[in-house]
């Protein structure tokens, strides 16, 4: 069993307005993308959010979607249809092929977060409260919050599909591949060079970006990592490094069409 991530839980008024995901990302959790992307058509329009109208048939305390009777409940709502909750994405999204998708390690990261083993008896896993972002500042529910731009998007998409009978009319993710074995050999204040490689099945453009994660390797601190353009990195290994640890890089490969798409491979660096 996996804890919840904040990311993804009931989205309550809590005086600050609806601030789910990151400032860039926040438009993904609005009521008014997500009337337009998400509750479309026969199959989006069952989707639950805020004040929406809905509610599960027989359960008396479904009062989410009730204009009037909302506001009474444990979780005070939202504007009208504000994202409400995805409580199960922690457990769902990790089946997705994203291409850094291992749904037998929780301790790698992807969409459904990152997490670590707290009893074996329950088989329990707690999602890590925190991560650091580009900057190095601990931001709570990074674990979840650094791919939730990408998870929407990649939801509106499927939607689209469910209202496009013809293959060609939606956008379909990029694919993304780091050449070379998923562990790679260096030493410490060497520089390993990784080509990556993207192909698009609609023929979109893919813009690519490398990046490290730092919690998914055991090497603590940041390792240098210059892009070479046309898919090519140079990742200089810490002169501090110990033989033994490791460094996890990710290639992030995001196409240009409609709702953007994005697809990754990662490679891990041994320290020798």
């Amino acid at each position: 069993m996996i804890e919840l991530a904040g990311t993804w839980g009931y989205n309550c008024e809590r005086g600050q307005g609806n601030v789910r995901g990151l400032p860039a990302d926040r438009v993904y959790f609005s009521g008014a993308w997500i009337k337009k992307n998400i509750q479309i058509g026969p199959l989006g329009s069952l989707y639950r959010s805020w004040l929406d109208g809905q509610s599960m048939p027989g359960d008396q305390l479904d009062i989410f979607g009730d204009p009037e009777r909302a506001a009474g409940g444990w979780c005070k709502p939202l504007a009208p249809y504000d994202f409400l909750s995805e409580g199960d994405n922690v457990a769902f999204n990790p089946l997705l092929d994203t291409g850094i998708q291992d749904p037998e390690n929780p301790l790698l990261g992807g969409w459904g977060g990152r997490a670590t083993q707290t009893t074996t008896s329950p088989n329990l896993w707690t999602m890590v409260g925190a991560e650091k972002d580009e900057t190095g500042a601990d931001v709570k529910n990074y674990t979840t919050l650094r791919w939730a731009g990408a998870a929407q998007n990649d939801f509106a998409a499927r939607m689209r599909w469910t209202l496009t009978p013809k293959h060609r009319d939606g956008n379909h993710a990029p694919m993304v591949d780091i050449d070379g074995n998923d562990t790679v050999r260096a030493r410490p204040g060497s520089v390993v060079t990784l080509t990556g490689r993207t192909t698009d099945p609609d023929r979109d453009s893919v813009a690519l970006r490398w990046s490290q994660y730092r919690e998914e390797g055991s090497y603590p601190g940041t390792a240098t990592i210059t892009d070479r353009g046309r898919g090519r990195a140079a990742v200089t290994v810490p002169a501090d490094a110990t033989p033994g640890q490791t460094i996890s890089i990710i290639l992030q490969g995001t196409d240009d069409g409609t709702f953007p798409l994005t697809r990754y491979d990662r490679v891990f660096i041994r320290v020798v």
